[in-house]
């Protein structure tokens, strides 16, 4: 027990004797290392924000499709309009009559999305990082073989600069099987 006491006595006189800190060269290897590792956890954060958003994005597409759906069945006009045009001999008349916008549901109270429309003119969903851009070119039209087909614009649907591409008379199980990658390219 006594030499163990005298080993601790010794290790305290050392570290009290030994005052002379970190040198340059250590604190500068300690700054470097530390940045590194800050680095690369920046580079992770920013690939899991950016996949959040465009996991939030196909999320949306989802939700205002679903919305769509729910305005088909209980509109009466659109009910109508469908009925008509399948006892209709001009058949290139439908467009005019059965076509709809995410605008159409905004207005219509079925999709309460949060596009709002700001001075400039433009519709942007808040933050402007992610979602609807402008509603009024997110289209529906529903077809007597293919059902609710949905389609929209190139850059209709954000997720932080990437723009989605173009896509036309999507039907109900492509718009459920939709991925990322479909929505915004490889």
């Amino acid at each position: 027990m006594h030499r163990k006491r005298v080993k601790i006595e010794n290790f305290r006189k050392h570290l009290i004797e030994d005052e002379r800190g970190l040198s340059l060269v250590e604190l500068l290897a300690v700054v470097v290392i530390l940045a590194i590792i800050a680095g690369i956890g920046f580079v992770g954060i920013g690939r899991i924000i950016q996949n959040a958003r465009e996991d939030a994005a196909v999320a949306t597409v989802k939700r205002v499709y679903e919305a769509a759906k729910l305005y088909v069945s209980t509109s009466n006009k659109h009910l109508g309009a469908y009925k008509g045009w399948l006892d209709n001999k001009d058949k290139n008349d439908y467009i005019n009559e059965y076509d709809f916008t995410v605008k159409t549901l905004m207005d219509e109270g079925v999709f309460d999305g949060v596009p709002v429309k700001e001075e400039s003119g433009y519709w942007v969903e808040k933050p402007a990082e992610s979602g609807i851009v402008d509603p009024r070119y997110i289209s529906f039209i529903l077809w007597p073989d293919k059902g609710l087909t949905m389609s929209w614009q190139r850059g209709c649907f954000r997720a932080g600069k990437k723009k989605s591409l173009q896509k036309l008379f999507l039907d109900e199980s492509t718009i459920i099987n939709l991925t990322k990658e479909q929505l915004f390219g490889g």
